[in-house]
């Protein structure tokens, strides 16, 4: 014990997850301003600096997957300071995805669809079902949207039409688009700058079968005609049920080669009526779909 123990004062860090029962956090790094000190919170959060002149002192956390965090400490001479710091996890964006569909189809109008798609995945460290929402921002065009729907824990996606936005799809094209996100505690993070790289306006059309021709094998082959595109692309096909008004995608078949123009199905389809479609997807999963081709199976 130094000579001056009466003239300093520690401060008792315990770093803790956000929510209850909080558990200590360890690895977590802390500065002590305007000493300069700094370390890391030991296996149950604890984190002591000792030797401390009396005074004002700002704790700073910066960790990678965690909000910032900052305080303000007064230390008195001669005394501890405890200080439990509930640090809250930053929702962050293990992959996101802007693409553009184009989509033909007989009915109901219009014929044609465009649409702007966006999928993410966000993990949060307090858990995914801490995440609360997400929303995209248009910047350049004012554009703000808050209606991504969650899949499944942690997955979401978002789709808004041609009409929704204040200019077609095709001027989108270069412009910048973010993904914001923000969990219960209310902290918000935002993905990096997406951009839309393509909009493809050529139709790929379904041959057959069509015309709700019945078909002699359950396991149908599906033709459709070339395309010739100056860019890489596969297809994909999708074979779609339509049972009174509902309809359910039963088979999807994808990353078909370019140069390939039909494919039989993966296994049988059971009775019913059907109607199937074939899209061209290019390698940023922009994609163009044909209208629909039915077909029947006794």
């Amino acid at each position: 014990m130094g000579e001056n123990f009466l003239d300093e004062g520690t401060i008792a860090l315990r770093v803790t997850n956000f929510y209850s029962p909080r558990s200590g956090l360890r690895d977590i790094a802390v500065s002590v301003l305007p000493t300069g000190v700094s370390g890391v919170t030991n296996e149950q959060g604890a984190y002591v600096i000792p030797g401390l002149p009396g005074g004002e002192y700002t704790i700073k956390i910066n960790q990678q997957g965690y909000a910032p965090f900052d305080t303000l400490i007064n230390v008195e001479a001669g005394q501890r300071k405890d200080v439990e710091v509930p640090l809250a996890g930053l929702p962050t964006f293990e992959d996101v995805r802007l693409n553009s569909v184009h989509i033909s189809r007989w009915f109901p109008p219009p014929e044609e669809l465009f649409s702007l798609e966006m999928q993410a995945q966000v993990s949060d460290n307090d858990g995914v079902l801490d995440i609360d929402s997400l929303w995209l921002t248009i910047p350049a065009l004012d554009v703000v949207e808050h209606v991504f729907v969650q899949t499944e824990p942690g997955t979401y996606v978002h789709s808004i039409s041609s009409e929704q936005l204040p200019v077609g799809l095709q001027a989108l094209i270069g412009q910048e688009v973010r993904v914001k996100a923000k969990d219960r505690s209310g902290v918000e993070n935002e993905s990096g700058p997406l951009t839309l790289l393509r909009v493809i306006e050529e139709i790929p059309l379904a041959v057959e079968p069509d015309n709700l021709e019945e078909q002699p094998d359950a396991s149908p082959t599906f033709t459709w005609a070339q395309m010739n595109l100056p860019f890489p692309f596969t297809f994909q096909i999708d074979i779609v049920r339509s049972t009174q008004n509902v309809e359910t995608i039963v088979q999807t078949i994808t990353h078909i080669p370019s140069n390939q123009l039909s494919i039989q199905a993966l296994e049988p389809i059971p009775s019913g009526n059907y109607y199937w479609v074939v899209s061209v997807v290019d390698e940023f999963g922009n994609r163009s779909r044909s209208r629909e081709a039915g077909f029947r199976i006794p």
